[in-house]
């Protein structure tokens, strides 16, 4: 597959990458502003001259502006399609997929909805080396709040330090136990 970014006024640069998806009919592409990358997902592949039938796909692709990169989904993926519809939804950092077909000349189609999105947020490791503590974290959408409170079931949360984009983060114990979690400010789910 090739992409065509303009790089100045009545120009296009060729880029060409290496693992791409191949040729492909009806794929969805939809942007992913927080990653910076384009998702592909299926589409229709003719074969080569007395090669198969028409190949449905459903595989998931993402291109960072540079290279093609393939995504392992984890569990099951969706009924392979073309022409189904599909847009990124920013508010829950999902890509969301509806219908398609999946035999186009006898016309059908499908009704089920698929999505794909990064992991949840989840703290990955608390270290503590003398009076300072470290948290860290994968998953969810930057930016990320750490918050703490003393009572894991009363009390408010109350946030350590400033919102941040990095996945850990370190902070003085003041000699109180606390109890810590780590927000996604972008989705506020903990």
């Amino acid at each position: 597959m090739t992409l065509s970014e303009t790089s100045r006024p009545g120009t296009t640069t060729s880029l060409r990458g290496v693992g791409s998806p191949g040729p492909r009919q009806f794929p969805i592409l939809a942007y992913d502003p927080f990653r910076l990358a384009i998702l592909l997902f299926g589409g229709g592949e003719y074969p080569p001259i007395g090669g198969p039938e028409y190949k449905y796909r459903n595989d998931v692709w993402e291109w960072n502006g540079n290279a093609w990169l393939e995504i392992a989904v984890d569990g099951t993926l969706p009924t392979p399609v073309i022409a189904a519809a599909g847009a990124y939804d920013p508010r829950r950092g999902r890509w969301v997929r509806f219908g398609g077909a999946t035999d186009l000349p006898n016309r059908v189609t499908t009704n089920e909805t698929w999505e794909y999105g990064l992991p949840p947020l989840r703290v990955t490791g608390i270290e503590r080396q003398g009076e300072v503590l470290e948290v860290r974290w994968t998953g969810s959408v930057p930016p990320y709040q750490l918050q703490s409170r003393s009572d894991l079931n009363a009390g408010d949360w109350g946030n350590e330090g400033a919102p941040t984009g990095a996945l850990s983060t370190t902070l003085q114990m003041d000699g109180v136990a606390s109890f810590f979690r780590v927000l996604s400010l972008f989705s506020s789910t903990p």
